[in-house]
């Protein structure tokens, strides 16, 4: 039997994001049963794929679970701000004992427009 997808209300696009939303939801479930040995080698597989949208579900999940994210990949997280800001707080933490400038960076922005605030409102309600 064959789909004749010009006449389905079913576009080829449509068939595949719901089957790559279905492997990567299956994925993400599977990680949380995984032994810390298979974590490590399905971050080193997959990590240069962090910067697709599509999979970052993927790479989330394997990051939140891990206890101890090897130094190398804490370092690049840590450089793309867009990425830093979407890692759970454990991942960010990690990133931070690397990389202590880096949240010194953090740290300093937030002081920054703490202070705005402040400098914009009376100075008591601070």
């Amino acid at each position: 039997m064959t789909i004749n997808f010009a006449s389905s209300p079913l576009t080829v696009s449509k068939v595949y994001l719901n089957l790559q939303a279905h492997l990567r939801d299956k994925l993400v479930k599977q990680i949380d049963t995984l032994p810390l040995d298979q974590l490590d080698k399905m971050l080193e597989v997959t990590f240069p794929y962090i910067v697709y949208e599509e999979l970052r579900e993927v790479h989330l999940a394997i990051l939140k679970r891990h206890p101890n994210i090897p130094q190398p990949f804490l370092r690049q997280l840590g450089t793309n701000s867009d990425l830093y800001a979407i890692l759970p707080l454990q991942v960010q933490r990690q990133i931070w004992q690397v990389c202590l400038s880096y949240f010194t960076v953090i740290q300093t922005d937030i002081l920054f427009r703490l202070m705005r605030i402040c400098l914009g409102t009376e100075y008591s309600r601070c």
